[in-house]
This record gives C-alpha cells, structure tokens and sequence, in this order.
C-alpha cells in the first residue's frame, strides 16, 4: 500500500496495486511497483511532501492559463513600447499656437516631448497555497500585473528653440489617405492578375476538366478579358497587348467557336474584349461575334443560345442576365464602328421598359415581382447604352435633348434607396460588381444616394481577397476573380470631368461629358472616366477630378455657401470650367456674375490666343468662333467660361462632331490636369484635416507685400496638413507684413509672387535683420514668373548683400538630402513637363546666400503651386511631389538649425 496524491487533482490516494485510477478525475496512477510496499513518509528525500516521486504532466487547463498569462505579458510591454508615441501626442495638450495665429510677443517653437518612458516595475503577486483539502484543485496564479509610472512633466524650455534638437519627426498616417486606399486597390489587381496568369497554360485556362466545353470557352475569355483592363489600370508589361503572353491569349479566345448554352456571354465577352484595342487582326472574329448577336436578338432581349433554325422563337424566351451581355456585346461594337440599322436600340429600349417592376428595379426575368441589384444595374446601364446609341445617330442638332426617361430615373432612385446599392448578394457577388460599375460608369454618378459606391465596395472588395490573390463567391475562383478585376480596373480609371447638378438645367444635354470623355480617353490611349456631382456634397469630395463643369441654358440660383463650395474646390487646385447652352446671354451673365462672387478683386477677361490652354494637347484655334474668357491669379486659371455652345458637338457621337471642339474640350481638362499620367479615381490629391496633438509646431511666416504675396491661399493650407501627415510636426501658418518679420516670432518665413515688385528701404533693412538674427526666408516664383524672379534676384538680394554672391544649391546640401529625420532625398531635381519641354536645357535653378546668422533661399521655378499637389499645364516649376518634398526639408532642416542658433558665429 502506498500513500500518494493524484497527479492532476491532488487528491490523497491509497494504492495498493497497479494499475490504478484516480476515482474524482479518472487521471492514472503510474507509480513504480517498488515503490508500492513503501509508505508515503520514505519517498526519496527533497521531495516535497504530498508529491509522488514521478514526473508530473503539467495540467492541460493549467498550460492554456499560463500561455494565455504570457500572451498577455507580451502584449503589454508592445502596447506599452508602442504607447509611447502615442503618449507624445496626447499628453502635453497646452500650449499649442492655432494655425493663422501669432502671439504678440516672441515665442519659442513649442515641442511636445515626452521624456522617456520608465522601465516597467512588475507588481509581485503572491501565489495562493493549495488547499489541504483532498477535492480542491490548487489555483493557478494570474499574470503579474504591469504598474504604469506616469512620465513627470517635461521642463521647460532652456530657450527658444532649445529643445528642437530633441524632436524625431515620423510617419503618424499616410501622406495621402485617398492613395492609401488606391494602393490598395493596385496590389489588389496585381495579385489577382497574378492568380489569373498562373492559370493559364498554352494559351489557355489549366482546368478545361472543370467546365463543359461552352462554359470554358466563356469563361476563359472572360479572364483574357479582365486581364486587359488590368494591364491598363496597373503597371505589368505581361498584360500589355503587344507582350507574348497577351498575344497568345487574343488569339486563343478567337479559336473558340463560341456556340452552345452559353454562346450569348461568351460572343459578348470576346467581343468586348477584342473592342479593347480593336486591332486590324481580330476585325473578322469582331465582325462574326457582332453578327451573330444582331442575328440572335429576340425583341430586343436574349436568352443563352442560338434560334433554331427555320424556327421562330417564343417571345418569352429571354432572360435580363443574357440580355444585358448581349447589349453590352452590342455597346463594345459601336466603338469599333459596328451600328445595327433599323430599330435595334429602339427595340432594346422597349424591352428594358416593359419588364421593370413595380419598385423601380428589375428582376431574373418576365415574371419577376421584386428587383435585385444585379438586374436594376443591368437595366440601368442598357438603358442608359440605348440611348446613347440612339441620341448619337441623329447628330448635331440645335433641338433641346430629351431628358431621361422615367425608367432610367426610376432606376436610378432604387440605386439611391437606402443601402440597395452596396448590399452585394452571396451568390455571385463579382457578377454583380461588374454589373453596378457598368450602371455607375454609364450614368456618371459618383454617388448613389448617401453612398461613394466605388469607394465603399472597393474597399469591401480588397478585405475579401484570398491569399494567392483569388476571390470565392458563386462562380468558380477564375471567373469571380475575373469579375473583381473588371470591377477594380474599370472604376479605378481616372475622372476627367466632374459635371455639376443643381436645381435646374444643369443636364441640358446630359451625354456631352460622357462622350467628351469617351474621345479623350480615345486620343490619349487611356481609359478615362466622367462623374456628377452635386451641390450637397462638400468640395472635398469633388476633388478626385481636376475640372468641375457648370452648363446650362438658363441661370441657376446659388446660395452664398454653394459659392463657397465653388471657392473651396478652385482654391485646393481645380478649374472651374461654364459654358452656355444655346449661346445663352442668360447664363453668360450668371457666369460674369459668379467670376465676381468668386474673386471680386479679379477680372473675368478674354484668353490670350496664346495661352498654353489652347496647346496644352492640340493645337487648336477656337471652334465656330468659340470665345474663351478666363480668372487668372498669375499663375494659373481659376475659372475659364465659353460664351459658345460647345456641347452641342460634344453630345452626339463624335465621329459626328466637329473635332475642334473636342479638342478644346480636351485642352481644358488636360491644362488643369497637366499632360502627365491623370491621378487614379481614388488616388485624390486632398488631405483631410488632422485632430491629433502633433509632436511640435514651428511657426511659418507667409509674408504680405504691396504685390501678388497670396496667390494659392490653398497650398499652405494642404501643406500644413500634409505635414503632420509625414512628420508629426504642424506649421503653425501666420501672416506677417514684409518689413514685420521677426525670426523670434517665425524661424521659417516664405515669399512668394506672380509679378514685378519694387521692395521698399523699410522691407529689405527688414530681411537682412531676419536673416542676420537667424532666419530662414524662402522666395519662390508662383507660376514660373520671370518678373518676379528678375525683381526679386535686382531688388532684393543685390541690395542685401553686394558683395555676396548667392551660391548654387546643389546635391552635397543637407536640404536636399536625408540629414535629418523625416528628410527626403531631393538630390535629382523634378521639374515639370512642361518646364523641360519648353526650356530644353533647364537647370536646377534654386540658389541659398548666406547672412549673418540666417539663410536666403531663392528658386527661380515654381514651389508654391506644386504644394496644391497639382500638375496644371503651363507651370514653370518643380513636379508637385518634389516641391512638397522640398518644403518638408525646409521646415525640418530650419528646425535643425533654429536649435543652434546660439552656436552659430
């Protein structure tokens, strides 16, 4: 007999032979039989009474107890390390200099520093003794708990600027929100372009075994078909058209023979896909696929296969799913020249028409009661493809467009309802998104009722794709992951134009963008998109295209905050584009009258036939005597009107318009987007406001003159924020009077101007005392001016220093390089496009003169325009990314210095 303790209850136990079971918890008693005539008080010395002399397994519910303790441990000490920055942010809250605010006396830069966090102290906690009594299992001991100290209070300053050094500027957020999630969107195409490519082999899907022949065919060129819109919305020479590997597919899909139970998709896919760039090879396959839907159309409907022959077809025989892909196949034709005769989008129209249900919607098929999202956008985008095709064949015409039907805008108020527009089904969800970006992209609109649907659903998109970059959903991984990639692709495109809604005319001719955008992105090789607006949305959400267009045949009533509005979208960059409808003296007045709400001290005057407008794409003259009139604030347009009607050439199909108007139109929205590569639809340049405490606030000192000193009020106002972004510091933006400055008040000072300016005795005895009491003043020409520069460089520097010659900033300066934290690499300028294609041997043209214990920084090109984070054409300057890099440096740099000021001779 021996007397022992259960080895995972701790119960006593008598054992008397082997083998032996705890009778509470069933645990068995593995003792060695020579330890059984031994009595419990000679077990092996050391051993601690009560305890067997075996190994004891660990208790299961014990080991998830103490790994989940130790999970916990290290959890606190990341969230405390990581806590520490935060603790910078959120700890010191006074004190903070408000943006457009100076104090009247001298203030140091002010740092929120947090001194370094103490070590962690462990608070010992006493493990509880196990109970004597036989059924109590002994506790198990919680994690030690982990005693915050709070950091004491930082001292104070030493004095101004003193504590600069201490500051390590860092990423809080990106610089860009809206390119976070265009990033996003990007990796997500070129994972799932990746998932696509790797299923191909020879030219053709792997998994032919998974599909009956018909659905192969279809769905293999579904997938050639996503990964041409792929190639163009991201960079990959695979997907290219002209590559090997695309080439091999092109001419795979054209070998099927397309026929079967599935023959409607898959003529309407490849000939969508053949369309893309309509190469002289693929016009036959093109030609065969048009016929056979003319052919097979039953009423302006379809259903999967072909008629019988010699056999009329039900007219019952249809459903809206293959409808919608036969027009569609139809739609693609167009762009290759291939119209039907007679009655065809008549016959579609009608069709759409009479099976729409009762609630706006529409359904599967004829007897459908209730609507879903797939088939409401599949009504939507036919019927708006219908009339495009319809309205274009009857040409330029002087007679007022019909407005849209009331099927259209009963379809486009279910789209707004409630959520219905972001409500994916379970069941073939990328069928559906494919289906919402075709109704969303063929009406324009940018919202449907309260939702950014693009936005929203992208996002929902990317959270679901799988790890080898595919997507699930109802239709087999290649075909949903294709469908994913057409959503992603095609809405991803750039908006060319935003056109403005309001109460009134504002759709006189509701088409003119849509197809303004459709030759542009024809011309420009590049697919491009078109949008609506409207007034109750705020301007920052207009700012994803660069031209907000205001047309009309009769004046619209805005209100004080929809010229705000107006204001607020032309000050963050954009162009603010009116023309009249009809010629209409009406609207021309409003639009004098709005040039004077917008800007009273400027002038709505007529353009310059010399304006780089008319160059910026074509070399145009103004069409039918077109009469530009512009707001200009000397560097850029703000607001360009045309008194002539333009979009009576715009709204028909433009093989039927006159191409100078087009081009003008063109022109337009390629001067405010600049003739590089258009910024994606999520990539917007605008940064939305920032409610956390920042590291440190450096004031910046934009200064006033008698000239042109505030001609981009936006650019500080996006830098500040765009700032704080990068580094966790914040300009605190201040205006001071030029012959006011004081480096004690602002360290960072910044000039600027558009035109000639003669600088007073009082204003330059008042530079050299900042420069010689350690400021930094940095001059920049907005636009490009020549005049100011030459004013600048004979009336300023001259007079500061004769006997100084300014000195070239060059790559081996620590303001262009990484010499500091949160500093970039500026050491290869990037000026503009159309600086280098206009001055064919630019130079880096940025010069730094050195006074007393201070710096001037003069650039001959542009930095001001480029912080609005725009492109615009006709801009003599630094690309928009390399002057907010610049300014970045600048301020981090005059941080650096202001904290030796003391040390410096």
């Amino acid at each position: 007999m021996v007397e022992t303790r259960c080895q995972y209850c701790g119960r006593r136990l008598r054992v008397s032979s082997l083998p032996a079971m705890c009778p509470k918890c069933r645990t068995p008693v593995n003792l060695p039989p020579s330890s059984l005539s031994a009595p419990l008080s000679q077990q092996t010395a050391g051993q601690p009474a009560g305890q067997p002399n075996v190994f004891r397994p660990i208790d299961p519910a014990r080991q998830y107890l103490l790994l989940w303790a130790g999970i916990a441990i290290v959890l606190a000490l990341v969230l405390l390390v990581v806590g520490i920055d935060d603790m910078r942010l959120r700890i010191y809250q006074k004190g903070l200099v408000p943006i457009g605010t100076i104090a009247p006396t001298p203030a140091p830069i002010i740092v929120y520093q947090t001194p370094p966090a103490p070590t962690p102290t462990p608070t010992p906690t006493p493990t509880p003794t196990p109970t004597p009594e036989e059924t109590t299992l002994p506790a198990t001991a919680p994690a030690p708990a982990i005693a915050v100290v709070a950091p004491p209070a930082p001292a104070p300053p030493a004095g101004p600027f003193a504590a600069l050094e201490n500051v390590h500027p860092y990423r809080i957020a990106p610089p860009r929100p809206g390119k976070l999630l265009d990033d996003q969107i990007g990796a997500a195409i070129q994972k799932g372009a990746d998932y696509l490519v790797a299923q191909f082999f020879d030219s053709r899907l792997r998994d032919a075994d998974s599909y009956d022949a018909e659905t192969f065919a279809g769905v293999d060129t579904l997938c050639v078909y996503a990964l041409l819109h792929a190639g163009q919305a991201i960079d990959d020479a695979r997907l290219k058209p002209q590559s090997e590997f695309m080439k091999g597919l092109i001419d795979r899909i054209k070998t099927f023979p397309m026929n079967g139970n599935r023959a409607t998709y898959s003529r309407s896919l490849r000939i969508s896909a053949l369309t893309m760039y309509n190469r002289p090879e693929d016009r036959d396959a093109i030609e065969a696929d048009y016929s056979w839907l003319l052919k097979n159309v039953n009423g302006g409907a379809y259903t999967y296969d072909a008629a019988p022959d010699k056999q009329k077809r039900s007219p019952d025989l249809w459903d809206n799913s293959n409808s919608q892909y036969g027009a569609l196949g139809m739609w693609a034709a167009s762009d290759a020249g291939l119209r039907p005769a007679g009655t065809y989008w008549e016959d579609v129209t009608q069709h759409w028409e009479n099976c729409q249900v009762h609630s706006g919607g529409w359904g599967y098929s004829g007897g459908a009661q209730s609507a879903s999202l797939a088939m409401t956008a599949a009504g939507v985008s036919i019927l708006f493809a219908a009339r495009d095709q319809t309205a274009a064949d009857a040409g330029v015409t002087d007679a007022q467009p019909t407005p849209l039907s009331r099927s259209i805008n009963l379809g486009l108020e279910w789209l707004d309802e409630g959520d219905h527009c972001i409500e994916l089904p379970g069941d073939h969800p990328g069928y559906t998104l494919y289906g919402l970006e075709r109704a969303g992209l063929a009406s324009g609109y940018k919202f449907f009722g309260n939702h950014d649907w693009y936005f929203e659903l992208a996002q929902q998109t990317i959270t679901q794709q799988q790890k080898d970059g595919a997507w699930t959903g109802g239709d087999p991984g290649p075909a949903e992951t294709a469908f994913r990639i057409l959503f992603l692709s095609r809405g991803r495109a750039p908006i060319l134009v935003s056109k403005l809604r309001f109460d009134g005319d504002w759709a006189f001719r509701p088409r003119d963008v849509a197809n303004l955008t459709r030759f542009a992105g024809h011309e420009l090789e590049r697919p491009l998109n078109w949008q609506v607006v409207g007034l109750e949305r705020s301007a920052l959400e207009w700012s994803d295209s660069p031209v907000l267009y205001i047309s009309s045949p009769t004046a619209p009533t805005f209100s004080d905050d929809d010229v705000a509005k107006l204001h607020d979208f032309i000050e963050a960059g954009g162009l603010l584009f009116t023309q009249s409808d009809r010629g209409s003296e009406e609207f021309d007045r409003f639009a004098s009258d709005l040039a004077r709400r917008l800007y009273p001290s400027l002038a709505l005057e007529p353009l310059p036939p010399d304006h780089p407008l008319y160059s910026s794409m074509f070399l145009v003259n103004s069409p039918e005597g077109a009469r530009l009139s512009a707001v200009s604030n000397g560097a850029r347009l703000l607001m360009v009107h045309c008194s002539t009607d333009l979009s009576r050439q715009w709204h028909p199909r433009y093989e039927k318009s006159e191409p100078a108007a087009l081009q003008l139109g063109t022109n337009i929205a390629v001067y405010a987007a600049g003739r590089s590569d258009f910024l994606n639809r999520t990539n917007s340049i605008a940064i939305p406001p920032i409610t956390s405490l920042p590291l440190a606030n450096i004031p910046v000192a934009r200064v006033r003159y008698g000239g042109n000193w505030d001609p981009e009020p936006g650019a500080w106002a996006r830098m500040v924020r765009l700032m704080q972004f990068d580094t966790g510091i914040l300009p605190s933006v201040v205006e001071v009077d030029l012959d006011k400055l004081n480096a004690q008040l602002a360290p960072l000072a910044h000039l600027t101007g558009t035109s000639g300016y003669a600088f007073t005795d009082a204003e330059v005895n008042a530079v050299r005392q900042y420069l010689n009491d350690g400021g930094v003043l940095l001059v920049d020409s907005c636009g490009g001016s020549s005049a100011f520069s030459d004013s600048v460089n004979k009336n300023l520097v001259a007079r500061l220093s004769p006997d100084s010659p300014m000195e070239t900033v060059d790559a081996s300066h620590p303001l262009l390089n990484r010499s500091s934290d949160g500093m970039v690499d500026l050491t290869r300028p990037k000026l503009r496009l159309f600086d280098l294609e206009t001055y064919a041997q630019a130079l880096f043209r940025c010069s730094i003169l050195h006074l007393g214990k201070g710096d001037l920084i003069v650039s001959d090109v542009d930095v001001t325009s480029g912080m609005l984070g725009t492109n615009t054409w006709g801009i003599k300057g630094y690309q928009s990314e390399y002057a907010e890099g610049l300014m970045k440096n600048l301020i981090l740099w005059t941080m650096k210095t202001a904290g030796r000021i003391a040390e410096r001779p």
